[in-house]
């Protein structure tokens, strides 16, 4: 059992036995325990709760104030807390992402914190098992139970199918609406988007879950949408990245109208989106926050007469610059300064940043230390 309490290099969560409502389900780092069984009950967005609960009445101030804990960055949460009326301490959320845990998204990760601390219950649902060998110690902070939706594989389709017969049943109408709408998207991986998303609809529905919040743009916000037209319920969207420009802007213009709000962490992703959004789309600009009791100043004071850290942390992929940064420190060192750079991260960018650090002799100054978590990069 590795870091994450998963088993193996895959970091997969242990299997249980197949059998009728059989879901792979585990914790925030793989393990079972008495959370991931227990039923939390949402005030005011429950099925049954005698309220029909509009669109423009869902809970963004519960996600927008998320991060108001951390010194000094309350601030942060002033677009979204004007929006809508708060949700209920208590309620329960989906939360649906591609991959959970993932070492690298650790603004997902203090998110989710960041909302049980607000009192707001978030049932986390993952599009995919997770891949990396460990994950980060705060992880196993996180009360909420962990979904894994499953594959399009025959051996886990039976999941899915009944989930699908049971809409089919339920809601005739809403299906083939559905089902149609599917049909019309013009883009890839709709098959598998709709098989998840009634699985999703199914889950949701039974749990009286009347809310689902999607981390991405793409994929993620594509299931959730889908997700809305088959149980009824609302959705809202995490805009970030490579999701937000590698997307088509008829696609997310199609999915920001049809949520009850998009975040996303910087003021000109915010610009960008709401060029694209209909009207009545609401886009709110939310940036990530770090917790600064974490990072504490002795540590850096009594390295203070060494020279300097250069700390870099990212994906190694080419638009995060790291080959820019190399070259830096080649400027640097041919300028006769002392040069003590690490850059922290994986990806496919690593062969060719070794060769670069090679190439202009810096072995000894600049390093690439693979993964890390939190806890170890602070110790840097």
């Amino acid at each position: 059992m590795d870091a994450c309490g998963t088993h193996g290099a895959t970091g997969r969560a242990p299997r249980h036995p197949s059998g009728p409502g059989h879901t792979d389900e585990a914790d925030a780092c793989g393990y079972r325990g008495t959370q991931c069984g227990r039923r939390w009950v949402a005030k005011g967005l429950q099925s049954g709760s005698g309220r029909n609960v509009t669109r423009r009445e869902q809970p963004v101030r519960a996600i927008g104030r998320q991060r108001s804990h951390l010194r000094d960055l309350d601030d942060i949460a002033e677009a979204p807390a004007v929006a809508t009326p708060s949700m209920a301490s208590g309620a329960t959320i989906g939360f649906l992402v591609k991959i959970y845990p993932k070492i690298s998204e650790t603004f997902i990760l203090g998110e989710l914190l960041g909302l049980e601390r607000n009192g707001v219950r978030p049932h986390i649902f993952s599009m995919r098992q997770p891949t990396d060998a460990v994950c980060h110690d705060a992880n196993r902070a996180v009360r909420a139970p962990v979904t894994y939706l499953p594959p399009t594989g025959v051996s886990s389709a039976m999941q899915g199918v009944r989930a699908h017969v049971a809409l089919i049943v339920k809601r005739p109408r809403r299906y083939l609406q559905a089902l149609v709408f599917v049909l019309r998207r013009e883009e890839g991986g709709r098959a598998r988007a709709f098989f998840q998303a009634g699985y999703l609809a199914h889950r949701l529905s039974k749990a009286g879950i009347r809310h689902l919040h999607a981390h991405f743009a793409s994929e993620p916000a594509g299931v959730a949408e889908l997700v809305s037209k088959l149980a009824g319920i609302s959705y809202s969207i995490s805009a970030h990245a490579k999701d937000i420009y590698l997307s088509s802007p008829a696609s997310l213009r199609r999915k920001m109208s049809g949520a009850s709000f998009t975040v996303t962490c910087t003021e000109y992703n915010r610009k960008h989106l709401a060029g694209i959004a209909t009207p009545d789309a609401m886009v709110l600009r939310m940036y990530h926050g770090i917790d600064l009791d974490r990072f504490k100043r002795g540590h850096a004071a009594a390295r203070a007469a060494g020279a300097p850290l250069l700390l870099s942390v990212g994906r190694l992929r080419e638009k995060k610059g790291f080959a820019t940064l190399i070259e830096a420190c080649r400027l640097l060192r041919d300028a006769g300064k002392v040069v003590r750079c690490k850059i922290v991260g994986y990806g496919e960018e690593h062969d060719r940043l070794v060769g670069l650090i090679r190439l202009h002799g810096l072995n000894d100054a600049v390093q690439l230390t693979g993964k890390m978590t939190q806890d170890e990069l602070i110790d840097l």
